[in-house]
């Protein structure tokens, strides 16, 4: 039984399925601003998670500049 499952970790992932699952947890970077005073500056995009008392989840889009 072991082995079984040893097997099915090794079986090979289609390459256009693994293209697929990183761009969606990697998205490109997003465009440089440019700035007069600093030179170049990014728009970052962050997914932040929260899990208050009950147990009930909730997902923030965060955004800034760095």
């Amino acid at each position: 039984m072991l082995q079984d499952s040893v097997r099915q970790l090794k079986t090979p992932v289609p390459p256009m399925l693994e293209v697929v699952a990183l761009e969606s947890f990697f998205p490109p970077p997003t465009p440089s601003l440019e700035e007069s005073r600093s030179g170049k500056r990014y728009l970052i995009e962050r997914l932040l998670n929260h899990r208050d008392v009950n147990g009930r989840r909730t997902s923030y889009l965060v955004r800034w500049r760095g």
